[in-house]
């Protein structure tokens, strides 16, 4: 698209525009797709050239198929990343990575763990530890936006497994 873009001198202003992007795949997997890795930084900077948008405007979202909640989220100029919110029908615990005892300090890694009371007839799901490594950035309140509840930003999956998430079990087995 950037190069079609660029080609044709083609630009828009769009500054109240929203974009979000489609749950991850950043990484160049996104169910049963693989294609280059797509840079964060460079993909916000780009819908600001091309399409007017504001950083505040762009949006990614999180979630996994083992629990009913989405996370989602807000560009930080300070992490140059996307920060995730927890809603309010959920709670989150981030485990350390060897333990798996719940971490309380903001700035510390670890693995995401997510508390909700909704279920789905086929499972349970109340409360799912997922291999994702997750840095803890807010307790409660995130000052940057002012979002109430717990915020963090996402990783990826921990290296040296197997399957690379839900999207890719069937091709792994």
């Amino acid at each position: 698209m950037n190069k079609y873009l660029e080609e044709n001198n083609i630009k828009f202003d769009l500054p109240n525009s929203v974009v979000n992007f489609g749950g991850g795949g950043w990484s160049g997997h996104k169910s049963q797709l693989k294609y280059p890795p797509i840079y964060k930084v460079k993909f916000v900077s780009d819908c600001h050239k091309y399409l007017g948008t504001k950083s505040e405007n762009i949006t990614d979202m999180y979630g996994f198929t083992e629990t009913p909640i989405v996370f989602g989220s807000h560009w930080s100029e300070k992490y140059q990343d996307f920060i995730f919110h927890t809603p309010p029908q959920a709670r989150i615990i981030i485990r350390d990575l060897e333990s798996l005892d719940p971490i309380e300090d903001v700035g510390e890694k670890g693995f995401l763990e997510v508390l909700t009371p909704f279920g789905v007839s086929a499972s349970v799901n109340h409360a799912v530890v997922i291999d994702d490594v997750v840095e803890l950035v807010a307790r409660n309140k995130y000052p940057e936006c002012g979002y109430e509840g717990d915020a963090f930003l996402v990783y990826g999956r921990i290296k040296d497994q197997e399957g690379l998430g839900c999207s890719s079990t069937v091709e792994w087995l």
